[in-house]
């Protein structure tokens, strides 16, 4: 639930809803109905309206562009850097152009920057603050409402919801824009920080008025999100028919481009409320719908981590390239130098020979700077192979326990449905247990050897004590997963991946120690190879 608030607070704020020109609703409009697409295909269409703007010394576009590359450099590729680069050229224009609201804009995209890859809460309020103080002096009766939201955000992280909610409330006030785009998102905001608060009772209250608003606006993704939103309300509070009614009525706004992440939520919710009301059959379709988005959401989750990874990779081959350029001209100077020196001063051979001998060391420098790149690119596509290879393979294993445990639910609640459904359910668990073989652990150990050679091998061979699972548990730690990764993958309990461990240290000998059940894996793995 918290994770669902965090996003809707930044949808509200990260494109600044100030209210400018139309070229400011186009490009929020196709970031939104764009979300969803592979990050190269966002960039292939920014970058371009950037160096129009640019070219036509278009201020005003070249920072909506800008805002609109934070986010995307720092939330989708992880990419702190080029993120910090395009907010400092917003704060460049700010001071060439001397206006207030683009420095503004500066604060609040270093204030998200913070926010987004966790570098620090301190530096975030600091950054959010000095939005604010700008914004009071050079705007007293004009707030910028990103600005406020952000600052909302912090003393949410802080778990102040009464000076939270006396931000979302001081924005009710503001008439300059479409109260219907705005107001929607604060009052699903405050209904929230009422649900943190636990004041029930406001949050149907704003849930609803939010609801209201967001049917008067064109796009039904807000539709959509604020439908899920009442009924995962009205779920935790145990008030099953009116979770229904919500729910279902989201169901039938399915088709709208909101986010994949929301979209597995519904099915996953409405599974669960049918089952507390007995009809299987309604969950079970329910369920086939959540595997299939959950699917979507592995690949998705695939291509994000690919795309952030070829994205490092080009931005370290550019600066190794950029190095060899820069040894190419210096042995171009070099050379031009010597032919200077020998038009000049033809009787000057020792000269002309220490010249001679110096560039044919840098020749050299050279000749090793392309060795050592191609050296690097080798590496670099190795590593990229060898992540693509192990990625693949933990998204089959989660998928087969996915459908592992929703068998066994099924299995075990067989005797609950009546004759008449319970032809559909054999076939359904019948279609499931084909579905399953023990082909998918082999491949994961197949492509897991392609990374590893012989590390099973030898774990067989010096712990022969060890089980099947704590083969695989030592697999998935030499991966650097988290014990809330394997959670994720295997569906057993924090607590029971935590006693695996406990066993496992002491099979390996590892029961006295200090050292980290990981980072000794990591050592034998590079001892054996």
């Amino acid at each position: 639930m918290k994770l669902l608030f965090l996003f809707n607070v930044l949808v509200c704020c990260c494109f600044g809803l100030r209210g400018q020109t139309v070229s400011l609703n186009n490009l929020e409009n196709w970031l939104v109905d764009h979300e969803a697409d592979k990050v190269e295909v966002i960039l292939d269409n920014l970058q371009p309206l950037l160096k129009q703007a640019e070219k036509n010394g278009n201020r005003n576009n070249q920072v909506l562009v800008l805002k609109a590359l934070v986010k995307i450099y720092a939330y989708r590729l992880k990419d702190v850097e080029s993120a910090l680069i395009c907010a400092k050229k917003i704060k460049q224009i700010a001071l060439e152009e001397k206006t207030s609201v683009y420095m503004i804009d500066y604060y609040n995209k270093m204030a998200e920057i913070y926010f987004y890859e966790r570098l620090g809460l301190e530096k975030f309020n600091q950054y959010t603050d000095s939005a604010i103080y700008y914004g009071k002096k050079h705007f007293p009766k004009y707030p910028i409402p990103l600005s406020y939201s952000n600052s909302a955000l912090k003393y949410l992280n802080e778990k102040d919801y009464q000076k939270a909610l006396t931000i979302f409330y001081s924005l009710n006030s503001w008439s300059n824009i479409n109260k219907s785009e705005l107001y929607q998102k604060i009052y699903n905001n405050i209904g929230f920080a009422h649900m943190l608060a636990k004041n029930y009772d406001s949050v149907e209250i704003y849930f609803k008025k939010s609801l209201y608003l967001a049917n008067q606006t064109q796009t039904k993704n807000d539709d959509f999100v604020r439908l899920l939103n009442l009924g995962i309300f009205y779920q935790e509070t145990n008030q099953i028919p009116q979770a229904l009614i919500y729910l279902e009525k989201a169901k039938r706004l399915d088709n709208c481009s909101a986010l994949i992440f929301y979209k597995k939520k519904l099915p996953q919710t409405l599974a669960e409320l049918y089952e507390s009301t007995g009809n299987y059959k309604k969950a079970i379709e329910y369920r086939k719908l959540e595997i299939q988005y959950n699917d979507s959401i592995q690949s998705f989750n695939l291509n994000e981590q690919i795309s952030a990874f070829e994205h490092k990779e080009r931005v370290k081959k550019l600066e190794n390239s950029n190095q060899i350029l820069e040894l190419e001209k210096i042995a171009m100077n070099r050379k031009s130098i010597i032919y200077v020196f020998i038009l000049v001063v033809l009787s000057m051979i020792v000269t002309f020979i220490y010249f001679h001998f110096r560039n044919g060391k840098i020749k050299a420098q050279l000749q090793i700077a392309k060795e050592h790149l191609k050296r690097i690119n080798v590496t670099y596509e190795k590593n990229y192979a060898e992540r693509e290879t192990a990625s693949k393979s933990m998204m089959l294993l989660e998928k087969e326990n996915l459908i592992i445990s929703i068998l066994t639910r099924l299995k075990n609640d067989k005797e609950k449905f009546s004759e008449s459904d319970k032809p559909l359910l054999l076939e359904i668990i019948s279609d499931l247990d084909r579905s399953l073989n023990n082909k998918r652990w082999i491949d994961f150990e197949t492509r897991f050897n392609k990374v590893h050679p012989e590390f099973l091998e030898n774990l067989k061979i010096d712990f022969p004590k060890l089980t099947q699972n704590e083969k695989n548990l030592c697999c998935f730690l030499l991966l650097n997963m988290s014990s809330k990764d394997i959670c994720a993958i295997t569906y057993q309990s924090l607590e029971s991946v935590k006693m695996a461990r406990i066993r496992l240290r002491k099979k390996l000998n590892l029961t006295n120690t200090k050292e980290d059940l990981a980072a000794f894996l990591a050592n034998y793995s590079k001892r054996k190879s």
